[in-house]
Protein backbone atom coordinates (compact mmCIF):
# COMPACT_ATOMS: atom_id res chain seq x y z
CA UNK A 1 0.00 0.00 0.00
CA UNK A 2 2.74 2.44 0.96
CA UNK A 3 4.71 1.73 -2.21
CA UNK A 4 1.63 2.55 -4.29
CA UNK A 5 1.66 6.10 -2.93
CA UNK A 6 5.16 6.63 -4.26
CA UNK A 7 3.93 6.24 -7.82
CA UNK A 8 2.51 9.78 -7.79
CA UNK A 9 5.44 11.51 -6.07
CA UNK A 10 7.47 13.64 -8.53
CA UNK A 11 10.64 11.63 -9.10
CA UNK A 12 13.83 12.19 -11.06
CA UNK A 13 15.87 9.08 -11.82
CA UNK A 14 19.40 9.74 -13.01
CA UNK A 15 21.22 6.64 -14.11
CA UNK A 16 24.76 6.22 -15.41
CA UNK A 17 24.47 3.67 -18.21
CA UNK A 18 28.06 2.48 -17.73
CA UNK A 19 27.36 1.59 -14.09
CA UNK A 20 28.50 -1.99 -13.61
CA UNK A 21 26.28 -2.30 -10.52
CA UNK A 22 23.18 -1.65 -12.65
CA UNK A 23 21.59 -4.91 -13.64
CA UNK A 24 20.17 -5.20 -17.15
CA UNK A 25 16.52 -4.23 -17.10
CA UNK A 26 16.72 -2.27 -13.83
CA UNK A 27 16.08 1.09 -15.47
CA UNK A 28 13.04 -0.30 -17.31
CA UNK A 29 11.77 -1.74 -14.03
CA UNK A 30 12.00 1.70 -12.41
CA UNK A 31 10.16 3.21 -15.38
CA UNK A 32 7.39 0.63 -14.98
CA UNK A 33 7.10 1.10 -11.21
CA UNK A 34 7.22 4.91 -11.41
CA UNK A 35 5.45 5.73 -14.69
CA UNK A 36 5.33 9.47 -13.95
CA UNK A 37 9.04 9.65 -13.16
CA UNK A 38 11.43 11.67 -15.25
CA UNK A 39 14.26 9.37 -16.31
CA UNK A 40 17.68 10.60 -17.39
CA UNK A 41 19.95 7.84 -18.68
CA UNK A 42 23.46 9.33 -18.80
CA UNK A 43 25.24 7.31 -21.47
CA UNK A 44 28.75 8.60 -20.76
CA UNK A 45 28.62 8.00 -16.98
CA UNK A 46 28.97 5.09 -14.63
CA UNK A 47 28.04 4.86 -10.94
CA UNK A 48 28.66 8.56 -10.22
CA UNK A 49 26.85 10.50 -12.98
CA UNK A 50 26.81 13.68 -10.88
CA UNK A 51 30.63 13.63 -10.93
CA UNK A 52 31.15 12.15 -14.40
CA UNK A 53 28.63 14.36 -16.23
CA UNK A 54 28.00 17.26 -13.83
CA UNK A 55 26.64 19.71 -16.41
CA UNK A 56 24.13 17.22 -17.79
CA UNK A 57 22.98 16.21 -14.30
CA UNK A 58 22.77 19.81 -13.04
CA UNK A 59 20.73 20.83 -16.06
CA UNK A 60 18.32 17.90 -15.53
CA UNK A 61 17.93 18.68 -11.83
CA UNK A 62 17.31 22.38 -12.52
CA UNK A 63 14.71 21.56 -15.16
CA UNK A 64 13.06 19.01 -12.85
CA UNK A 65 12.87 21.45 -9.95
CA UNK A 66 11.49 24.20 -12.15
CA UNK A 67 12.06 27.95 -12.24
CA UNK A 68 13.27 29.57 -9.07
CA UNK A 69 14.45 26.37 -7.43
CA UNK A 70 17.89 26.05 -8.95
CA UNK A 71 20.60 28.67 -8.62
CA UNK A 72 21.91 29.55 -12.07
CA UNK A 73 25.56 30.03 -12.93
CA UNK A 74 27.30 32.41 -10.58
CA UNK A 75 24.97 31.89 -7.63
CA UNK A 76 25.63 28.14 -7.79
CA UNK A 77 29.38 28.74 -8.01
CA UNK A 78 29.15 31.08 -5.00
CA UNK A 79 27.26 28.44 -3.01
CA UNK A 80 30.00 25.92 -3.76
CA UNK A 81 32.70 28.36 -2.64
CA UNK A 82 30.75 29.13 0.54
CA UNK A 83 30.25 25.42 1.27
CA UNK A 84 33.98 24.78 0.90
CA UNK A 85 34.82 27.69 3.20
CA UNK A 86 32.28 26.53 5.80
CA UNK A 87 33.61 22.96 5.98
CA UNK A 88 35.94 22.26 8.92
CA UNK A 89 39.45 21.24 7.95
Amino acid sequence: ARAGRLVTVPTLIICGMKDTALRPGQLERWRRLLPHATVLPVTAAGHWPHEEAPSEVAEAVAEFLGPGCAAPGERLAQRRRDAILDEPC
